[in-house]
């Protein structure tokens, strides 16, 4: 869960430029501040608060704590030091409670998540059997949000225990009309040169009626259990951010999927044909920003038209934007501590988990008054600059091999 009782990391969603790797800002598990709450660094150690009364208007040194005060940003960084999150008093109780209402929820998904959350700041022996148990209670769910977090939570240990238990084929029967689960059939079929499997696996894919990857399932969890007061409210905004981060560790085969869709893979018209489709699926109907930029791209090189690879990209960009509108954000630390910024991260990532971030994009769009066609010119500029750029370094690569 991103950030945990405070974000090492930090807003994670600092997307950066076009390109198809949508670049979301490095979030660490167990981040600074909560590493100071259980070291039990004393008080001042890090920055002091200051007066309770909000300073002068416009005071570019200090920055709102929620829950805390006034504090001074670092003069180097411009940024405020997380570990001074320690000395919020009852962050960590407020964070434990949190969690303890979510291991007591009578949804088997609300217990899993908070398993998954607690296995992120456990020893190695406490991780096995988190883990574990998350997969058990996969392993009888119809829920599919629950396979999925326990899916990528035995990644590493998909043969022990009941994580043996569980497998893409299963969680494609449990969330039919997914094609997200068939992305790991194909991986595995790409493994094993399995060409039948992967024709199908893409197939499934192309003609799935929505890829839902469940990025911010965990956060939506977390968000569900937050309760008012302002250090309820951040400790749920760190949790929440830990859990998003943890989400971020997810790996998908992505390599397997993009090289089935390519160069001379798709010189056979049925291949082409089927790439078309999965470049569709992922750009139109991907609970998931990311998989929408990697459909344009696979789009791109089927030759789509430059608008529809721009009204993808437009997406993106606009999903920059509506993250710099986070009130109390500090760009050059990608975080905001102030009441305002927790209670707005907490509705969006609400929001990202129920709809997912690009149907939440352009619901924003459409309430921010800017209108789609704006950000989608300016996905048309940066598409021809790397146009250009692209022509520019293959002719120098055609001079230099002449």
């Amino acid at each position: 869960m991103l950030a945990v009782l405070v974000v090492a990391g930090a807003l994670v969603a600092a997307w950066s430029s076009l390109d198809p790797g949508v670049m979301r800002e490095p979030i660490r598990v167990l981040t600074a501040a909560r590493s100071a709450l259980r070291s039990g660094m004393p008080p001042g150690t890090a920055a002091s608060a200051a007066p309770s009364t909000p300073p002068a208007e416009g005071d570019p040194g200090l920055v709102e704590v929620c829950g805390l005060g006034w504090v001074e940003k670092n003069a180097e960084s411009g940024a405020v030091d997380r570990r001074v999150l320690a000395q919020i008093p009852g962050l960590e109780a407020a964070g434990e409670a949190l969690i303890g209402r979510m291991q007591q929820s009578p949804d088997p998904f609300a217990q899993a998540a908070a398993m998954v959350i607690e296995a992120a700041a456990s020893s190695a022996g406490d991780v096995a059997l988190l883990h574990d148990e998350v997969a058990r209670l996969a392993s009888t769910t119809s829920d599919p949000r629950l396979y999925a977090i326990a899916f990528h939570t035995c990644a590493k240990t998909s043969f022990a225990g009941n994580c043996a238990l569980l497998s893409a084929a299963q969680w494609a029967r449990i969330d039919a009309g997914n094609g997200q689960p068939w992305l790991f059939v194909l991986g595995d079929a790409v493994a094993r040169d399995d060409r039948a499997m992967i024709d199908e696996a893409l197939f499934r894919i192309g003609n799935a009626a929505r890829i839902d990857g469940r990025f911010h399932a965990l956060a939506g969890a977390v968000v569900a259990q937050e309760r008012g007061g302002d250090v309820d409210l951040m400790a749920a905004r760190l949790l929440a951010m830990e859990s998003v981060g943890i989400a971020a560790a997810w790996t998908v085969p992505l390599q397997a999927l993009t090289g089935t869709c390519r160069g001379a893979a798709v010189v056979d018209a049925n291949r082409r044909q089927t790439c078309e489709t999965v470049a569709t699926a992922l750009a139109e109907r991907s609970d998931s920003m990311l998989m929408t930029q990697i459909g344009a791209t696979i789009g791109a090189q089927l030759a789509w038209p430059v608008e529809r690879v721009a009204a993808v990209r437009a997406l993106q960009l606009a999903l920059v934007e509506r993250w710099s509108a986070v009130p109390d954000y500090q760009a050059l630390s990608f975080e905001t501590f102030s009441c305002a910024g927790a209670r707005y991260i907490l509705t969006l990532f609400g929001r990202l988990a129920e709809v997912g971030e690009p149907q939440a994009t352009r619901d924003w769009i459409a309430a921010s008054g800017k209108g789609f066609d704006a950000f989608v010119s300016e996905a048309r500029a940066h598409e021809a600059r790397r146009s250009a750029d692209t022509s520019e370094k293959a002719a120098s690569a055609a001079a230099r091999g002449s």
